[in-house]
């Protein structure tokens, strides 16, 4: 469907957008302002991915993590940053299994029934729409939050 593709679009750009600045601030953080280049290799591979139902999927993938985004021990930091990078890298991710039949979609129904489930999934898109643009306008207003400001800045 158009929409649902647009709106996947914008979460991507948007995705792309918070990782490029979350892993930049983190370098700076890490690198005590001395100049750090980052290091984008790999990214992820869905290895496999399973329909249950509708809107319901699982599956493996594999990829590299930043060593920024890592505890000392190697594990993955659990913080807003982790995430957004690795749900940036799944969107962008190849796959490199073969479709299973259950990720086929199975076409057999009439086309009232059909015409039903594309009202039903305009519906659909139209609220994803709508929480991506509160989620948007959420992260606008906490970006407007951290700008220094004459009143809070320090003497």
């Amino acid at each position: 469907n158009h929409f649902l593709a647009e709106a996947s679009r914008n979460l991507a750009h948007t995705l792309r957008h918070l990782s490029s600045k979350t892993l930049t601030k983190k370098m700076n953080e890490t690198c005590n302002g001395r100049c750090c280049i980052a290091r984008r290799h790999g990214g992820a591979v869905i290895e496999s991915m399973y329909h249950h139902v509708k809107g319901v999927f699982s599956g493996t993938f594999s990829g590299t993590l930043s060593p920024l985004l890592q505890d000392r021990e190697g594990r993955p930091r659990r913080n807003i940053c982790t995430i957004v990078h690795i749900l940036n890298d799944l969107l962008g991710a190849s796959s490199h299994c073969n479709p299973s039949p259950k990720c086929t979609p199975h076409r057999t129904q009439t086309p009232h029934k059909e015409l039903k489930e594309d009202v039903l999934r305009e519906k659909e898109d139209k609220v994803l729409r709508e929480k991506v643009q509160h989620i948007q306008s959420l992260l606008k207003e906490k970006r407007k939050g951290r700008r220094p400001t004459p009143s809070n800045l320090q003497p």
